[in-house]
């Protein structure tokens, strides 16, 4: 299991509850993928949350995780931002 986050305050949450340990907790961004469901959807959003990240040492980026429109796997799909 993992943590994702969509949201920067979350993470400023999450590194503030970890304070004085030596913990790091491992999270996956969750971006929003035009199906306007949870997730980063804009550029400015994706801005603030790595602005937020950037001061939170307790909390680590590990990875993205997306939505696509189809199930398959086999179909290629280009999120708006831009980003994979």
């Amino acid at each position: 299991p993992y943590t994702t986050l969509f949201r920067s305050e979350y993470a400023k949450e999450l590194d503030t509850a970890l304070a004085g340990t030596n913990y790091i907790l491992n999270v996956h961004l969750k971006l929003d993928t035009g199906m306007s469901r949870i997730g980063v959807r804009t550029d400015g959003e994706l801005d603030a949350m790595l602005r937020a990240w950037a001061d939170c040492p307790h909390v680590r980026m590990e990875g993205c995780l997306l939505s696509t429109p189809s199930g398959s796997l086999h179909q290629t799909y280009t999120p708006p931002l831009g980003f994979v």
